[in-house]
């Protein structure tokens, strides 16, 4: 069996004028060290030019040349190599620089994003990775899928009204982010996008949103109502699943409700369902156990099985030509419009 090699904590600490820090922390082992801190001082060469002020520490002494950085963080396990920079002064093509080095991000408090035009796959994530707050310049058009996945302590993002896409998972697991606003550049929620944001109680969409993809909001147990603009024509499954959202306004545009839409919101009173709407999918408001009443639009054919399921619906009134597949309560008393009788699957 192959001896695994110890590894060696490297923090990067940036400075952007005199209030915002940040570290960045990456472990790497012995033989990879030494193209690390090359790197690292080649970059830091070039920041002098723009011109950026750079100094590298280790263990609180400033260090004048990379042998020195080498020599230093390899003496002990807890050696820690630092570099100061001017953060805004950074010159990178499409995510950190710090990724481009194959860092991986533990330990970020504030983190204020260079001039970028975009995020990479997974550039941030991890549950390790302790970013804050984030703010991402208007340089940037693409964050890409799960770039801050499992950020678990990020509270605050600002995104940019330059921002034309958010990858699918892009913020999943961000269990602290509290609110978000969706520029009006970006047309499509992509699926899983916030997954899991436990503390998530604000969505600001689009305007021109036309789009919400699977499970884009489940499990977002602080989510109590969201405004979704009537130019979205698809709503993915399970996109709202677990939320404890107190009511729902479908777009007119929407003509199908997905299978396990609202499934598990205990909390849902009310939904208002289009004119236009043709199908209600399986399971789409199973267990919505605050369910009192729905007024099912005339033009459904269709309402799939345990559609309404563990609802308080007493009675419910659907059109005549309606294909029903036992989608209510056995309890539930089922009233045909315009007296004429319903297929029954």
């Amino acid at each position: 069996m192959l001896a695994v090699a110890p590894r060696h904590p490297v923090s990067l600490q940036f400075i952007s004028g005199a209030v915002e820090v940040f570290n960045v922390t990456s472990w790497c082992r012995v033989y990879e060290l030494k193209q690390r801190v090359k790197d690292a001082w080649s970059w830091a060469d070039q920041l002098e030019k723009d011109p950026t002020t750079v100094i590298f520490m280790a263990n609180g002494q400033e260090l004048k040349d990379e042998e020195k950085i080498l020599e230093r963080s390899l003496e002990t396990m807890d050696s820690n190599i630092s570099v100061y920079f001017s953060l805004h002064q950074a010159e990178c093509g499409s995510h950190s620089e710090a990724a481009e080095l194959g860092l991986q991000l533990e330990s970020i408090q504030v983190l204020r994003i260079p001039q970028l035009t975009a995020i990479e796959s997974k550039a941030f994530a991890g549950s390790g990775c302790a970013v804050v707050k984030l703010v991402i310049p208007d340089s940037v058009k693409i964050i890409g899928p799960n770039a801050f996945r499992n950020c678990d302590r990020l509270e605050a993002v600002k995104l940019p009204e330059s921002l034309m896409e958010i990858g699918s998972g892009a913020f999943r697991g961000c269990k602290s982010l509290k609110r978000i606003v969706i520029p009006e550049s970006v047309t499509v929620i992509e699926a899983e996008t916030f997954y899991g944001c436990e503390a998530l109680r604000e969505v600001i969409l689009p305007q021109f949103c036309q789009s919400i993809g699977r499970f884009a909001f489940e499990d977002c147990k602080q989510l109590v109502g969201i405004d979704i603009p009537d130019t979205v024509t698809f709503i993915g499954p399970a996109a709202f699943r677990a939320c404890p959202l107190r009511s729902l306004k479908i777009p007119k545009n929407v003509t199908e409700i997905e299978c396990c839409l609202c499934q598990d919101c205990c909390s849902l009173e009310r939904v208002d369902f289009p004119e236009t709407l043709t199908a209600i999918g399986a399971a789409s408001f199973e267990d919505c156990s605050s369910l009192k009443r729905v007024q099912i639009p005339s033009w459904v054919t269709r309402i799939d099985d345990c559609a309404f399921e563990g609802t308080a619906i007493e009675s419910v009134f659907v059109p005549r030509w309606a294909v029903l597949d036992h989608p209510f309560p056995a309890k539930t008393g089922i009233f045909i419009s315009q007296a004429e009788k319903a297929w029954l699957g």
